[in-house]
């Protein structure tokens, strides 16, 4: 394998890590609001969004809502 595509190969598998770790978050995040430990707004307070943002982002992921 190149250089140049050893690289690519490592910043495609640090970008699929960060995504799923910003998934997993999300999801335990939703959990706790389903469960009654959070409201909405504490989640989004502490992902440091809107609840409009945090729910879109809910959506996007194919979570829930």
């Amino acid at each position: 394998m190149t250089l140049l595509g050893q690289m690519l190969r490592e910043d495609g598998i640090k970008e699929g890590m960060e995504r799923g770790i910003e998934q997993w978050e999300f999801k335990t995040m939703l959990e706790l609001v389903q469960e009654g430990i959070l409201i909405m707004k504490e989640a989004a307070a502490r992902k440091k969004m809107s609840v409009e943002e945090f729910q879109q982002i809910i959506r996007e992921l194919k979570l829930g809502l």
